[in-house]
């Protein structure tokens, strides 16, 4: 038997059931979509044992930042829960037991390079990770040893890749974080138009572009604002640096982009946003599978 813990939205409601009865002991989270802010827990303290000892707990991490006009600064957020939903349909599929616990998402993230946008909120690294770290240290507490950190933020892959060390290094976690981007795109999908295939146009699309445009046109188009605006003219300092080149630089949103994107959002659309959530979500799936079956000692 799956065991998942399932996420209610509660504007634009996935299909299913709120478990009831004995089933009503799958840990549930509510949130309230209409603030992002609030996370009801309905499992009490008491059913955590009946946890099982492989247990998979699933936390996404998303920001509070600006995406340019068409787009809400949850963005981010939103599209976390939008791949753990995905992976949530595909791991249903799988044959073999799986515990998942699924936490309310991480909404404050490390935004420093937006910040000069109206809207944005932001932690520093130090903060996110601290903020991992005492998630994972009441998870621990609680028996729960295997953490996925489920990643739609740029700015959250440093910290995160730290939280998970940490996890680690203070409770013998097996944590692991993970950037949905880091999966690829669905190059191979009929849905993707071939321009898109093109490594330039992904390099380019660093933030309220096509990419994820189409996923919240997927996922919540009641939330894009139309018309959508045109494309941005990104000119990093040189051909090698970001988003061109593979060298990192210290760039402002405003850098890259004038209006709060940077990309092509034009280009979107819900169908590319289908294929690419589906393929995260298949990705992602199969990696909760692997930490579950995962051997290494979690103490």
């Amino acid at each position: 038997m799956v065991l998942v813990a399932r996420f209610i939205r509660l504007a634009n409601c996935l299909p299913g059931s709120v478990p009831r009865g004995n089933s009503a002991r799958i840990a549930v989270f509510a949130v309230a979509k209409e603030t992002m802010l609030r996370h009801a827990l309905t499992m009490t303290d008491a059913a955590f044992p009946d946890l099982a000892p492989r247990t998979v707990a699933l936390l996404p991490l998303g920001a509070m930042e600006a995406h340019g006009p068409h787009l809400p600064i949850g963005t981010d957020t939103i599209l976390a829960e939008a791949v753990v939903d995905a992976a949530a349909a595909a791991f249903r599929q799988m044959s073999g037991g799986l515990s998942v616990l699924r936490l309310p998402a991480l909404w404050l993230g490390a935004s420093q390079e937006h910040g000069a946008r109206v809207g944005t909120l932001s932690a520093s690294d130090t903060q996110v990770v601290e903020s991992i770290n005492a998630i994972v240290a009441g998870l621990a507490r609680s028996g729960v040893r295997r953490i996925l950190l489920v990643n739609a933020h740029g700015g959250n892959i440093s910290p995160s890749r730290q939280a998970a060390l940490e996890a680690r290094v203070r409770h013998g976690a097996l944590c692991a974080a993970v950037h949905w981007q880091e999966f690829g795109l669905p190059d191979e999908d009929a849905r993707m138009p071939d321009e898109l295939r093109l490594r330039p146009a992904q390099r380019r699309d660093v933030h309220g572009g096509w990419i994820e445009t189409s996923m919240m046109l997927a996922y919540r188009p009641d939330l894009v604002r139309q018309p959508l605006p045109p494309a941005t003219a990104t000119t990093p300092p040189g051909p090698s640096f970001f988003p061109d080149g593979p060298v990192h630089w210290g760039w402002m949103s405003d850098d890259l982009g004038a209006d709060g994107y940077i990309g092509t959002p034009g280009l979107a659309s819900a169908e590319i946003g289908e294929a690419i959530l589906g393929h995260a979500g298949a990705a992602l799936a199969g990696v909760i599978r692997e930490m579950a079956d995962a051997d290494l000692p979690v103490t």
